[in-house]
């Protein structure tokens, strides 16, 4: 494989050692991301160019960047991300029904005291929000994610 690697370099003008350095990046991500305890957790924004982390980076920043792993420091472009989270989708489907199942038998004290609890733990994303409305508080808290939820439901049956 290095062979075809060092004829494809060659072709677009990439020395050999170059290449190397290319291929050994390469197999040290792969490594990373196949080491990792999953699911993957693609939260952090790396600059296109210095592949340094974006310190609360805006759309415009991210688009074509870099996504790291916050578990394993394994990297992937955007479009693999996106597949990558719709895999998680179906899996955490499974979760959140049993989460919804548990907040249907909560009182109404209960209820409240959860999405309070849901609100705390989502709070830096609510305060980035340049807008904060009805539809996107509700937003906000239909998108938290299944661990956040069984949080909030332990936390509210246990303050009553």
């Amino acid at each position: 494989m290095n062979k075809t690697i060092h004829k494809v370099g060659e072709m677009v003008g990439i020395p050999s050692r170059e290449t190397d350095q290319i291929l050994a990046q390469v197999r040290a991500n792969t490594a990373k991301l196949e080491g990792c305890s999953e699911p993957h957790d693609f939260s952090i924004a790396l600059n296109r160019h210095t592949k340094q982390p974006l310190p609360n980076p805006t759309p415009q920043q991210t688009f074509g960047c870099r996504w790291q792993c916050s578990k394993c420091g394994g990297h992937v472009d955007a479009i693999d991300k996106s597949w990558y989270n719709r895999g998680l989708v179906g899996r955490k489907l499974n979760d959140l029904n049993a989460c919804y199942e548990a907040e249907e038998k909560l009182d109404q004290n209960q209820r409240e005291r959860m999405m309070e609890y849901l609100h705390d733990a989502r709070r830096e994303e609510w305060n980035r929000l340049p807008i904060k409305t009805t539809e996107a508080f509700e937003w906000m808290i239909c998108h938290a994610t299944a661990a956040q939820r069984w949080e909030a439901i332990n936390r509210a049956v246990a303050s009553t």
